[in-house]
């Protein structure tokens, strides 16, 4: 034996009640303390300590107003932050015309920062039932009458749809909505543009102010063909005609317009085949290579 005092029956018993109190007493103790941590962050979170009290706008431009931004968040001073719907605000603001990017973040402990960036003008769509200005997102800003256009950026022709609300994307066919933003992104390059014809996205035209017409086909190589066209325009600036650059190897064929008819001569006037004079040939077109 080892010199141990033998432990009888009972009192092996009143070890593992002791044994059991201890350990029922430390879970309690664990789940109280839980519980403490638990109610003490919700009395926090819900007192005035994180309610919102600043909301900032920090906004590029200047088409929409910070009072504007702020409203159509729907956050207002006095609500609770962790319960601020950043998400949601971005999506409402975003719907504002104008506005082509937000970002709503929530500061600890009780401030909202807003930034958004504004767009501009970059073409105008023809719709079925009126004029509407776009930005380079192909996002409508609103309605323009003709007369109100600014010249300086293209018409866009050949939508069949309606006008969708401002602030809403353009609705057309994914063709079409691909050719708008490859145009757009060559924006520099259609300074000379009156129209961008998009009835046939396989067959499309443009149509300069000078009133030449150029025939850009299937807009394959799109941006070579617009960088290619402004070389051109350098020298051909205030031509009319017909400009086709359908194929892709580079080659370009300019066509005059055609002469003017002349009048029919009144019955009391003879006029003899010698007096005709006879058609140009240079009408039927010269090849430009580029």
């Amino acid at each position: 034996m080892d010199g141990k005092p033998i432990k009888t029956v009972k009192e092996r018993m009143l070890e593992q009640k002791l044994r059991r109190r201890r350990r029922r007493r430390r879970l309690l103790a664990a789940l109280l303390t839980v519980i403490a941590v638990v109610v003490l962050f919700v009395v926090l979170i819900n007192s005035p300590l994180f309610a919102v009290k600043s909301i900032e706008v920090k906004n590029t431009g200047a088409q929409v107003s910070h009072a504007a931004i702020e409203n159509a968040s729907g956050i207002h001073t006095g609500d609770l932050l962790w319960r601020v719907d950043a998400e949601k605000a971005q999506m409402s603001i975003y719907d504002i015309p104008w506005i082509t990017s937000v970002m709503v973040k929530k500061k600890f402990p009780n401030r909202v920062v807003i930034s958004v960036a504004e767009g501009g003008i970059a073409a105008y769509v023809a719709f079925s039932d009126g004029q509407m200005a776009i930005d380079e997102t192909l996002k409508t800003i609103d309605v323009y009458p003709p007369e109100e256009r600014n010249n300086d950026y293209p018409l866009i022709t050949g939508i069949t749809s309606a006008m969708p609300p401002a602030g809403k994307p353009v609705t057309a066919s994914e063709e079409q909505l691909a050719l708008m933003g490859q145009f757009l992104e060559k924006k520099e390059a259609l300074k000379k543009v009156n129209t961008i014809d998009l009835s046939d996205s396989k067959q499309v035209d443009l149509i300069l102010f000078s009133g030449m017409t150029v025939k850009l086909g299937d807009c394959e190589n799109l941006g070579y063909k617009l960088s290619a066209l402004e070389e051109i325009l350098k020298q051909m600036s205030d031509a009319t005609g017909v400009l086709d650059m359908r194929t892709n190897d580079g080659k370009v064929t300019y066509r005059r317009p055609e002469p003017e008819p002349e009048s029919e001569p009144s019955p009391e006037e003879e006029v003899s085949a010698e007096e005709v004079a006879p058609v140009s040939e240079e009408g039927e077109g010269e090849d430009i290579t580029t």
